[in-house]
């Protein structure tokens, strides 16, 4: 599988532990809310994630438009309940009302406004009634305009505020979660496990760089919440 820098590939040495973290994260934070579900990973890449989820779930497909990147994750990742496909956001070949849970993490911001529009739909065509949606997105004040960066593989990014009125749009319920890289100090003489929390104020970004919505036509009752040490 080429690495490119569009797409996370565990153990390949081109992406750094702080972005290696980031991305492990958002599945961990999932796993309570796909267990016996059937659940479609969107844009899975190299099937890391696809097959992480597939320890807890009931069954999973992950789809990708690349086909190289299909063929790899089939080949590196089998379970009898997972099934990768090649497909892109706006067609995916799944039944209506198919599927219990959908993530879609880094994803959204790599297409066009009109294909994000149709991304939704389809979401909302292939989700029970009852469906969970996942999806992450840079928060583009924070990634992008004030370190004054462009990401060459983003298409159209989102404000936060954008963001969650985009969702609003298609979903009754959006709970947005904020994920950031928080800078910790340990001060320890390591004879005992006791620790006293400091909340000293910086100037150092207050929301995430990252914006994690967990979406559904019903209250979700767990939360993401968790901290990577």
């Amino acid at each position: 599988m080429r690495i490119t820098g569009e797409r996370f590939i565990p153990n390949s040495g081109f992406f750094g532990p702080e972005t290696e973290i980031r991305h492990l994260q958002r599945y961990y934070s999932v796993l309570n809310l796909v267990k016996e579900n059937v659940v479609l990973d969107i844009a899975c890449g190299e099937g890391y994630g696809s097959d992480l989820i597939a320890n807890h779930a009931k069954f999973v497909y992950g789809i990708d438009i690349d086909q190289e990147t299909v063929e790899h994750a089939s080949n590196k990742y089998k379970r009898d309940n997972l099934q990768f496909k090649n497909a892109s956001v706006v067609k995916i070949p799944l039944k209506d009302h198919s599927l219990d849970v959908v993530v879609s993490f880094e994803t959204i911001e790599h297409v066009n406004e009109h294909e994000q529009h149709l991304f939704l739909k389809e979401v909302k065509r292939l989700l029970k009634n009852d469906g969970i949606f996942i999806i992450s997105t840079p928060d583009k004040r924070m990634y992008s305009d004030i370190p004054n960066y462009k990401n060459p593989f983003h298409v159209k990014e989102f404000y936060e505020d954008e963001f969650l009125n985009f969702l609003k749009t298609y979903f009754s319920y959006v709970d947005l979660y904020y994920q950031k890289n928080q800078m910790t100090y340990i001060l320890s003489n390591y004879k005992n496990t006791n620790f006293t929390s400091l909340p000293i104020n910086t100037d150092s970004e207050q929301n995430g760089r990252y914006l994690i919505a967990v979406c559904s036509n019903n209250k979700v009752k767990h939360n993401l919440n968790s901290i990577v040490i």
